[in-house]
């Protein structure tokens, strides 16, 4: 197990113990915000910083969990196109998944600048990171363009494993109702 990803429990915020200044949102979903962090002693170093939301108890004991599940997927897999955790943490107010910050965006936001290449180039690297995933019998439940990064290099990175889960051996049957997922991008039944 490469991908493993310490998770720390601070007395402080997340930015004022590794030095961050938080910025705009960049990305949020069932379990809060994602936020661009930049580091205070150099401005080129930028994190994307997942924050689970804990406003009450029902959503802290939820956040827990999802925050849980989404660093044990992360710890279980080792693939170039898939996204890593470089550390996670227990804050007094929220939790937090401090992750590579990807400039040019994801596949949602580049939709209108892809060209043929790209896209068999994508679609190849996406198709190797679903065998590898289905490998280790792991089900994403939430592939979509926004959860598809562009790396520097061009490489396509799958993020988001918020809903991802492992299925055990010998089941060979998902029950519908046990998988989320954006509607618009699940398939059809």
């Amino acid at each position: 197990m490469s991908g493993v990803v310490q998770i720390l429990d601070i007395k402080d915020d997340f930015f004022q113990t590794f030095k961050f200044k938080p910025g705009h949102t960049i990305g949020s979903g069932l379990s809060g915000n994602v936020v661009l962090a930049t580091l205070l002693d150099n401005p080129n170093i930028k994190r994307a910083v997942k924050m689970f939301s804990s406003c009450n108890e029902e959503d802290a004991i939820k956040s827990k969990k999802l925050f849980v599940r989404e660093v044990k997927m992360m710890q279980s897999v080792d693939h170039p196109n898939i996204m890593k955790a470089i550390v996670a943490v227990r804050c007094p107010m929220y939790l937090a998944i401090c992750m590579p910050f990807y400039q040019k965006g994801s596949l949602s936001s580049l939709l209108h600048e892809l060209t043929p290449s790209h896209l068999a180039v994508y679609f190849a690297q996406l198709t190797c990171v679903l065998s590898f995933l289905d490998n280790k019998r792991i089900v994403h439940a939430d592939i979509k363009p926004s959860n598809i990064l562009v790396d520097d290099q061009q490489n396509v990175i799958l993020g988001d494993f918020g809903l991802a889960f492992s299925v055990p051996h010998g089941t060979e049957v998902i029950s519908s109702d046990k998988v989320g997922g954006t509607p618009a991008f699940m398939a059809l039944i």
